[in-house]
């Protein structure tokens, strides 16, 4: 008598469910990964033909809050490029509370033929965003990728 096991398509149909949304997932992980791509190359580009300058924080600019109800505050620089020209930028991250007060005095590097892409220098804070995507981004997408084969195979296998 040949009995199937009731968990066995309880499984199948959990597989199936699952082989949709891992797609999603590997999706995801290239795009982490794309975007620390972009913020490494600025970065990268800022050491190699970057300008430094001091520049003046004029106002702070209030993000999403996150659970506990709490807003990051990402400084808005004002400074002035070695060929005269005033320029505006909000950095790229943000703080709770404000890591900078308004008047205060800042580092930044920028790119002298687009000016608007500055950093404040942060030392290796400007290093912890395309870090984290860099290493996430991959093992996500490798996870992801992973999982689907396994899953490939076994949905194959099965009777």
């Amino acid at each position: 008598m040949d009995q199937q096991n009731p968990n066995s398509a309880i499984r199948r149909t959990q597989d199936r469910s699952l082989l949709k949304v891992l797609p999603l997932v590997i999706v995801i992980g290239l795009g982490l990964t794309t975007a620390g791509f972009f913020v490494a190359k600025l970065q990268v580009e800022l050491w190699l033909h970057g300008h430094t300058s001091n520049g003046e924080v004029i106002a702070l600019h209030s993000g999403t809050s996150n659970s506990s109800g709490r807003s990051s505050y990402k400084p808005e620089v004002e400074f002035t490029t070695a060929s005269g020209e005033v320029v505006r930028f909000i950095h790229r991250t943000g703080q709770h509370p404000a890591a900078y007060a308004i008047g205060e005095t800042v580092q930044l590097s920028y790119l002298p033929n687009q000016p608007s892409r500055a950093l404040i220098d942060e030392a290796l804070m400007n290093l912890l965003l395309p870090s984290v995507l860099l290493l996430i981004g991959p093992a996500l997408a490798a996870l992801g990728l992973r999982g689907w084969m396994k899953l490939r195979r076994r949905l194959a296998l099965a009777p």
